[in-house]
């Protein structure tokens, strides 16, 4: 970065605030003067979210500025070109406490209040925050915060100005992540008195057009379903209050919020006595590459469930749910969910972005975090942390962007050097969460931790070979096949679980009569003891499905797919889901599952996409195919990256494959290398 970045800016921020959640959205202003029409470049940063306005009109439709990190670790600015006519503007930077200050930061601020820093440059002129800067906390936010919601009264100008004050502070790194933009409008679905049902369970706020007496309080609320009263169910937003209030000032007008979001589908509107409502959908706006259409309206649902979810919880870094008090960047829902991730979309910046996080939390012992921004639930835990190594390798299996292994090389090392480290001195390696949200089979945690450092070890092993460091990989893999060899001599006994057979086979670390007793097992489990019905939990469900149709069962695979009723994937789809549930039993015949830990938009279990695009259709991302069709379905298709492969069962004994392979590209399926168009064969089951 140009040490002239910045250079005569000032971090500055409102001395009226406290530094507590709850406080005014506060306004920071400087008028200056244009000679003639010209181009600026407007960069800023903030320790919370900043809304740049030039004129009073938003010079950008990026939302949630600029970002968010662990702000005590690094802070990102962003830059934006602003056409300026000639004369005096009115350069405006409103200031929310955003995930700096609100509840979502649980006091990480240290009671410190959101700061800014600002440049404008154009022709040979700069205006940057310093303490000419007016600021006032008088105006028409009461409040905004991410889980509590917003309070407006439009009918306040910013008023009582004061000036700003100065805090030293760290330079500012360029913005690494993807932009947040309004990406889809949900019409109003239907209406029931003053709640509004929208259809879908996304994350964004809605948009009122409102009509009510000048002063009349209108309060929003948000709920992802409703309860057999038919009222909203909000319990499992927690501490949560997701609410908007809005002062009318009079007639009609429209209410948008703007420094908040919601995970919501249905909306309940009090004090107005008329208004329509519509929803948007937010999100990183990363481009989208899949298509997927089967025989089976409710597995093209499932899909269009998985895709919606990915998108609810891909708001500037991957979250594990858009609604309640946490919306958290955890690890292990990320690393289960990766290769989905890109087989949906072009996510490798987004979590380019993540990883930066990560690392930036790596503890000094090479431990990785179990969440960021906020690393505060534990360190060095199976299937968490090991997304540290999962997902840049995942990506770069995708992408083949050498760059992602060199990038994240180095803290690699430092973690799987952590865990030999406890590996060596006969530590337990720490699976604290255990197979999260299993249904009544528990993996023994110690089998977890020693299985996701074999599989940690053995990629950062292929990854050394990818960089050529070929001391390092003949190091780590000798190191795997001594953990493979413990494995089976440590864990023989504990392979009493779906999710514990799932990982020790689709991780290579069971052989002979040991790996036929994990498929047995597995087997037996699924069709006799539980009919044809799942218990995986988080990090079990992922290879579930490979697990079977690895290892000569794949009809068995299917059956459980296609399974409708609970516990089940479909068994969701049937209860009108329109996102992946966080637990199984979210919602039965029994009711609710418990408020605590029941949100009904958490992606994890979605990674069966992964299954359904790289096994079922058989696509893998160096586009070598291999489909394995199965289940009741007549044919599946689906596309990665413009690859189009399509199977269709023409009889009880024969199915069509037809490919298309795009453009300057190479196809191989089964072995059979596909130049650029469409192929069509003909095989025996």
């Amino acid at each position: 970065m140009s040490d002239n970045i910045f250079r005569n800016a000032k971090w500055i921020y409102d001395p009226t605030h406290n530094g507590q959640p709850m406080q005014p959205v506060s306004a920071f202003v400087r008028d200056f003067a244009v000679n003639k029409t010209t181009t600026a470049t407007l960069r800023l940063s903030a320790c919370g979210i900043v809304r740049p306005l030039l004129d009073g009109q938003p010079i950008t439709d990026e939302l949630f500025l600029p970002g968010w990190t662990d702000f005590k670790l690094f802070r990102e600015y962003r830059e934006f070109e602003i056409p300026l006519e000639c004369g005096r503007h009115t350069l405006t930077l409103e200031l929310a406490d955003g995930w700096f200050a609100g509840h979502i930061s649980w006091g990480n601020n240290e009671n410190k209040p959101p700061c800014v820093i600002a440049e404008l440059v154009f022709d040979n002129n700069i205006v940057c925050t310093d303490d000419s800067w007016q600021c006032s906390n008088k105006g028409k936010f009461l409040y905004s915060d991410i889980y509590m919601g917003e309070y407006c009264d439009p009918s306040i100008p910013y008023q009582d100005f004061h000036i700003a004050a100065i805090t030293n502070d760290m330079k500012p790194e360029k913005y690494s992540g993807v932009p947040v933009r309004k990406i889809r409008k949900y019409p109003e679905m239907a209406k029931n008195g003053n709640i509004v049902d929208f259809g879908f369970n996304i994350t964004g706020y809605a948009v009122l057009k409102i009509t009510a007496p000048k002063g009349r309080k209108i309060v929003i609320h948000y709920a992802e379903v409703l309860d057999s009263n038919g009222n909203l169910y909000r319990q499992n937003l927690r501490s949560a209050t997701s609410e908007d209030i809005y002062i009318s000032p009079g007639g009609t007008t429209i209410y948008e919020p703007s420094f908040t979001f919601h995970g919501f589908r249905y909306i309940e509107v009090s004090g107005a006595d008329d208004f329509t409502a519509e929803a948007w959908l937010l999100h990183s706006d990363f481009a989208f590459h899949n298509h997927f259409e089967s025989s089976s309206p409710l597995l093209n649902q499932l899909v269009k469930n998985i895709e919606l979810c990915w998108r609810d919880n891909a708001l500037e870094l991957p979250t594990d749910c858009p609604q309640r008090d946490e919306r958290r960047g955890w690890l292990g829902d990320a690393q289960i969910f990766c290769q989905s991730a890109l087989y949906l979309a072009d996510v490798k910046e987004f979590f380019r972005h993540f990883l930066k996080l990560i690392h930036a939390a790596q503890r000094q012992d090479g431990a990785f975090p179990t969440l960021v921004p906020l690393p505060y639930w534990g360190y060095g835990q199976a299937g968490w942390s090991d997304a540290g190594v999962i997902i840049p390798y995942e990506i770069y299996r995708f992408t083949q962007d050498i760059s992602i292994l060199e990038e994240n090389y180095s803290a690699i090392k430092k973690y799987i050097a952590y865990n030999r480290n406890r590996y060596e001195k006969g530590q337990f390696l720490e699976a604290g969460h255990g197979d999260w949200l299993n249904l009544d089979a528990p993996t023994d945690k110690e089998l977890l931790g020693d299985a996701f450092f074999a599989h940690s070890t053995v990629l950062a092993g292929k990854i050394a070979e990818i960089l050529h460091d070929t001391a390092t990989a003949n190091d780590l893999n000798e190191l795997f096949a001594e953990l493979k060899t413990q494995f089976m001599q440590k864990h023989s006994d504990k392979l009493t679980s779906q999710s514990a057979c799932a990982i020790a086979l689709h991780f290579d670390l069971l052989e002979g009569n040991l790996k036929q007793k994990a498929i047995d097992f597995l087997v037996h489990d699924i069709t006799i003891n539980r009919n044809l019905h799942l218990s995986s939990g988080f990090l079990g469900t992922p290879y579930l499905l490979h697990a079977l149709s690895d290892n000569d069962h794949n009809e068995l695979a299917w059956a459980l797919l296609e399974q409708t009723t609970y516990p089940s994937w479909l068994y969701q789809v049937k209860m009108g889901a329109t996102t992946m549930w966080e637990r199984w039993d979210s919602l039965t015949e029994k009711g609710f599952a418990k408020s605590t830990m029941n949100s009904f938009n958490h992606y994890a279990y979605g990674s069966v996409y992964d299954w359904l695009i790289g096994k079922a259709v058989g696509i893998q991302p160096d586009f070598s195919i291999d489909p394995h069709p199965g289940g009741s379905l007549k044919y599946i298709e689906a596309a990665y990256r413009n690859l189009t492969v399509r199977w269709e069962k023409l009889d009880d004994n024969n199915i069509r494959y037809t490919v298309n392979v795009p453009e300057n590209t190479i196809a191989n399926f089964r072995g059979k290398k596909l130049a650029s168009g469409m192929h069509t064969f003909i095989c025996r089951k």
